[in-house]
């Protein structure tokens, strides 16, 4: 079909032409040299404008003119090609360029994995099962008739994008993506995005002219890494520390990552791979947290409240974990800060609107890392939120507070000032009035004490001793009804004959009276040596260590007690090696106790 323009209008038209689409460095280049991203969207009108077809034409139907850069084709073929061999039609071509997205048909995950996650491309193409009613599964045809209730099912979806939007002017849509990761979102967003800022490390060498005058240089390039692009040519290259004018100190940046599964990628799952949901393993509210997971090295956010809220974990939103909802359909840490509703419940403290939500981890030993005092720490998140400029509070703590102790008000044991004076008082020669030693034989004569063994146990205390039988270090007799004089000092579940170690429990036997005073208070018993020693305030002496004596020859003897005070151990001198003449005792059987004097 002939043009129906003079020459003088084509001349006027190409007189209004000030630019070129392609020609500026975001536009990525001239239509046509994109090759199979370059199209002509056509339309086919009748002579009232009315549109009649359209179809899309690739641009190998089209020739570049490299002597005027125009672009040549024949109308009147695409005519024909769409059925219609005469007529009076009005044709529109629409010159357009695929910036993101598809037509092509993919596979994708619908099950989130470890390894994979809900919107990935299935790749492994020797692994497809499709039943008779057109259903895609991620297995062979064996794989999936072997466990057809737990392989998994793919879905099937094509690279565009969908309407999201319509303007109510209907001359503007806005797009949305689909659950699908890798290219198609990041096509997506960087359409979007006017300028990024990238950060590469790169060989840099200046060339040409005097080497501290030249403005031209060469970027190394790495193979898999940093890419220049026709759309950075205009752009801004910054060098950092090129020429030294002064010189100051900036701290190294390690770029060690502290926070252990930083993205949430390592999540907990089932026996199958499937992730596991949280939801009814804590005591929250499961409706309100019923997409809860668990990401490793993270805590799942429920919080026990203690102080103004205590009592009202059961109510309301807690900080936790989700799947798909965050950065690139990946885990997120949600806060639901909404415990306003909950306000009116007659357990929620009065006007307080808002619970704290948080989630924490233990990360690792700093100091192993070389990590010091005044170091600085580069936080650096993602956060999406509903309400303008809300934001989260990011602390790094010890793992404990800082402990609190009291100034003590006497010096510490073993204080020796040879300036105070000696005590003006004479020393007791007898423990003070109600002293009740607390050994074996008190604890005996108030009760038995226990046997070792879980069995020895059951059989003397019969029905008595609760099942499980779920004691410990620090557990008494009163588990199963006794007076509690024995307590268990050493437990030893390895060892089931031997699995309990009792002790004499002090707070019930005996009344040691441990710092006791004497009547004009220069004298202070110590309980576990049986003596009277100087009273700190004074300390004009030394202070021999709890449990000495001051008996010769005792293997607890020490010098700084007092002579021929305090109770004695010997070194055992006769039938050395023989389970005979025990000063004290030696366990006989299972559960048994026999005394030798």
């Amino acid at each position: 079909m002939a043009s129906k323009l003079t020459e003088k209008q084509k001349q006027l038209l190409d007189a209004n032409i000030s630019t070129r689409v392609g020609q500026k460095p975001y536009e990525d280049g001239l239509w046509g040299e994109q090759g199979n991203k370059d199209f002509v969207h056509l339309q086919l009108f009748d002579e009232s404008n009315n549109l009649i077809e359209f179809k899309s034409v690739p641009s190998s139907e089209f020739v570049i003119n490299t002597d005027n850069n125009n672009i040549e084709f024949y109308p009147g073929r695409h005519i024909r090609e769409l059925g219609y061999q005469s007529g009076v039609f009005n044709i529109k071509y629409n010159f357009l360029r695929k910036l993101a997205g598809d037509e092509m048909p993919v596979l994708l995950h619908t099950i989130q994995k470890n390894d994979t996650k809900v919107g990935d491309v299935y790749t492994n193409m020797n692994a497809i099962y499709v039943t008779e009613d057109s259903l895609v599964y991620a297995a062979t045809e064996e794989d999936y008739k072997n466990n057809p209730t737990t392989t998994e099912q793919l879905s099937i979806e094509d690279l565009t994008y969908q309407i999201d939007t319509i303007s109510p002017s209907r001359t503007e849509v806005r797009l949305k993506s689909k659950k699908i990761n890798g290219s198609y979102q990041d096509d997506f967003i960087d359409l979007q995005t006017a300028i990024i800022l990238k950060e590469v490390q790169n060989k840099i060498s200046f060339i040409g002219g005097t080497l501290y005058d030249s403005t031209q240089l060469i970027l190394t390039l790495e193979s898999s890494g940093f890419l220049f692009t026709k759309k950075m040519v205009g752009g801004t290259i910054t060098i950092p520390n090129v020429f030294q004018v002064n010189q100051i100190d900036v701290p190294v940046k390690t770029n060690i990552n502290i926070v252990q599964n930083p993205a949430g990628d390592l999540i907990e799952t089932d026996n199958l791979g499937n992730t596991l949901n949280i939801a009814t393993q804590n005591e929250w509210d499961e409706s309100l947290h019923d997409n809860a997971i668990r990401a490793t090295h993270w805590s799942d956010g429920f919080v026990n409240h203690t102080g103004t809220f205590a009592g009202t974990a059961h109510i309301g939103y807690h900080a936790y974990w989700v799947a798909e909802e965050g950065k690139g359909g990946g885990s997120c840490i949600k806060f639901t800060d909404q415990n306003e509703l909950f306000i009116d419940l007659p357990e929620w403290p009065n006007e307080q609107r808002y619970r704290p939500l948080l989630i924490t981890q233990e990360i690792t030993n700093l100091l192993g890392q070389g990590v010091t005092h005044n170091d600085i720490a580069n936080i650096n998140f993602d956060i999406r939120s509903t309400v303008a400029n809300k934001g989260v509070e990011i602390s790094l703590r010890y793992a404990d507070e800082v402990l609190v102790e009291e100034q003590p008000q006497n010096p510490p044991p073993g204080f020796f000032d040879p300036s105070n004076p000696q005590p003006t008082e004479t020393q007791p020669t007898s423990p003070p009035a109600g002293y009740e030693p607390a050994d074996s034989a008190a604890a005996n004569a108030i009760e038995q004490q226990p046997p070792m063994s879980e069995f020895g146990i059951r059989e003397l205390y019969g029905d008595s001793v609760p099942v499980p039988l779920d004691i410990a270090e620090g557990d008494d007799t009163t588990v199963w009804g006794g007076a509690g004089a024995w307590v268990v000092t050493i437990f030893q579940p390895e060892r089931p004959s031997q699995k309990y170690t009792w002790g004499v429990n002090t707070d019930v036997v005996g009344n040691m009276m441990h710092g006791e005073l004497s009547n004009e208070e220069e004298w202070v018993w110590n309980a576990y040596s049986e003596v009277w020693t100087v009273n700190p305030n004074l300390a004009n002496s030394l202070i021999a260590p709890d449990g000495t004596s001051g008996k010769p020859n005792a293997v607890n003897y020490h010098p700084a007690q007092i002579q021929g005070q305090g109770r004695a151990y010997y070194e055992r001198t006769t039938n050395r090696g023989q389970n005979l003449g025990w000063q004290t005792m030696t366990v006989i059987g299972d559960a048994k106790v026999l005394f030798l004097l």
